[in-house]
């Protein structure tokens, strides 16, 4: 082998390793990045667009006709690879059953040349040129040959397939000798050829110039492309699948979170009817709770809402008695509005000696606070007695006093609030 020969298939090895390493590495870290952005959630609308998308006819046929294509664009690629390997080794002979094809090397049988005026008077036309691809049948019975057949044979001096023209058939040492020549050649063949000298009879079939592409096929140019497009064609499928892998448990992950918001929602719709029911059965009633034994009441509005909470009595008549008191006391101002710290507002009322005897809930602006006073003193005379419910009453939400009345009167504070 040449220095320079040696030179170049080394330098190609090196280049075309390089090529594959450094694919790999990018393709490694594209992978790496993409799963990144799947597991950071980054890629959740378009994972669950891609899974509703998969339950439809058309991507499950647009996937199914995809694998078709792309594992016949492989199997062709390998085909071509093992073609162009085995072509090279055997002389660009390819057997197709008892047919062989060839790929026609040069143009000595693609016109007439003048000398040969049997073409002409025998009206042979059946020339081909270079590149076109010939196919020759099995080569018949040595009784079966005559003159101006087409023929092939192998010519070891060159080291190549001959497809020329019987010419002549001469006595060759008792047996049949055969001279050929290339119908665009002015001599014959150099050599007379015994019957088992030659391959095939040509049948007249030819495809002109498709050999150009068998030819691309056999170099080592295209046979390492094709392996690498395999190549990448396989380290890309390893990836996708890695990817599809990872996408699919992520997806998984969304359904299982999605399922987890939606009960948690229906729960709080739930809770809403609920909270709502609760509302409904209360609006303009009221209730007598019991604690320890005494007994206080819990007025609602007409929305159902909590507005006073009285402090607990020796029994529910006494409470009831000073819930009818409110529309007296509204009557006689024996009430303040206090506006605390954070800007709500509280009604406080006192007895005719200045002793605190209810609160009120805290409402969010001073229009609010006079609207409940008006209801106040309607609800304290007409609001009726809330029995017979299933209501679960919390006693942390009651408004407990120690004893039954406030021993002192409780003052305005200065800081945190101011009397309007």
């Amino acid at each position: 082998m040449e220095m320079n020969s040696l030179v170049t298939i080394i330098f190609a090895a090196v280049t075309l390793i390089a090529f594959l390493v450094t694919f790999t590495y990018l393709m490694g870290g594209l992978h790496k990045k993409e799963t990144e952005l799947v597991r950071s959630g980054a890629r959740d609308e378009e994972i669950k667009k891609a899974f509703e998308q998969k339950k439809s006819f058309v991507h499950k046929f647009g996937k199914a006709f995809n694998i078709f294509i792309e594992s016949l664009f492989s199997l062709v690629l390998v085909v071509l690879i093992i073609g162009g390997l085995y072509t090279t080794y055997m002389n660009n002979d390819i057997q197709l059953f008892d047919i062989d094809v060839k790929v026609v090397a040069t143009n000595s049988m693609s016109e007439i040349n003048t000398r040969n005026t049997y073409l002409v008077e025998n009206n042979l036309t059946n020339q081909f040129s270079a590149n076109d691809i010939v196919f020759f049948d099995k080569l018949p019975a040595e009784s079966d040959l005559k003159v101006y057949d087409v023929v092939s044979y192998y010519d070891s001096t060159n080291d190549r397939l001959v497809v020329h023209r019987i010419i002549e058939i001469v006595d060759n040492d008792g047996a049949n000798g055969y001279i050929l020549r290339g119908d665009a050649n002015p001599t014959s063949d150099n050599k007379v050829l015994s019957y088992s000298d030659l391959r095939g009879i040509y049948n007249g079939e030819k495809i002109e110039n498709l050999g150009i592409v068998v030819k691309f096929i056999q170099s080592p140019f295209a046979l390492i492309a094709m392996a690498v497009v395999i190549y990448v064609l396989f380290i890309d499928d390893c990836f996708q699948k890695k990817l599809k892998r990872l996408e699919k448990e992520r997806y998984a992950e969304i359904q299982s979170r999605e399922e987890m918001l939606s009960q948690r929602a229906q729960e709080r719709y739930e809770k809403q009817l609920e909270d709502q029911l609760i509302k409904d059965v209360r609006a303009n009633h009221y209730e007598i709770v019991e604690k320890n034994e005494k007994f206080g009441f819990r007025l609602y509005d007409s929305e159902g809402e909590l507005i006073v909470a009285s402090s607990f009595y020796s029994d529910s008549e006494v409470a009831e008695q000073r819930l009818r008191q409110i529309s007296e006391m509204i009557d006689n101002k024996q009430f303040e509005i206090y506006r605390g710290s954070k800007g709500s507002y509280q009604i406080k009322f006192f007895s005719a000696n200045n002793r605190l005897m209810f609160v009120s809930e805290t409402f969010k602006s001073m229009a609010k606070t006079k609207l409940v006073i008006k209801e106040l003193k309607t609800l304290s005379k007409e609001a009726t007695l809330l029995v017979g419910t299933s209501i679960d009453i919390k006693e942390a939400d009651l408004i407990s006093l120690e004893t039954n009345q406030v021993e002192q009167s409780i003052q305005p504070d200065a800081e945190n609030a101011a009397a309007v």
